[in-house]
């Protein structure tokens, strides 16, 4: 899906809280067609309003309150 994207001239990024690390093994393990950029300390969130989303076993954000 993400040759079509690009056939019509986007650019796909996948964007998560996880390390730049895991997100390596992650496009290999995935063999991803698209990058993924880490944003672990959700910089942008303030300017930019994303929606987020946490699985109930990932860890909390920084700075983050458990329940959050």
């Amino acid at each position: 899906m993400a040759e079509s994207f690009l056939a019509w001239g986007y650019r796909i990024y996948g964007l998560s809280t996880q390390s730049s690390t895991y997100q390596q093994e992650l496009v290999a393990r995935l063999q991803l067609t698209f990058p993924m950029l880490s944003d672990e300390h959700l910089a942008p969130q303030p300017q930019t309003p994303l929606p987020t989303a946490r699985s109930p076993r990932a860890p909390a954000p920084c700075g983050a309150s458990p329940g959050e």
